[in-house]
């Protein structure tokens, strides 16, 4: 759903086959885009980043006592810390959300 007011522009990004960079170009006769400020290099004011999301194969112990406080490991792919590009950990995207959702609640 795209939507708008005087500042703001809320747009869905459409599916990728695969996860990379790309620049986030406007137009209003849909023809003349807004490029990239910086040419030839990723410009982070303009630059939207695809990701695959994490596979989660498992994970334990099965169960915890109502307390809370178990420690619970979660096996799968995509859990790899992100990289700059210079290489080094991006401390800014190696963000990791995890929650425990009540069934009931769906």
């Amino acid at each position: 759903m795209n939507d708008t007011n005087d500042t703001h522009l809320w747009v869905e990004s459409p599916a990728v086959k695969i996860p990379d960079y790309t620049v986030v170009a406007v137009a209003l006769n849909g023809q003349q885009f807004t490029r990239d400020i910086i040419l030839h290099s990723r410009d982070t004011e303009n630059t939207f980043e695809y990701y695959t999301d994490p596979l989660i194969i498992s994970f334990s112990p099965q169960s915890g006592p109502s307390v809370g406080g178990t420690r619970v490991r979660i096996n799968g792919l995509g859990f790899m810390p992100r990289r700059d590009k210079d290489g080094k950990i991006d401390r800014k995207k190696n963000k990791m959300f995890i929650r425990f959702v009540d069934p009931d609640s769906y």
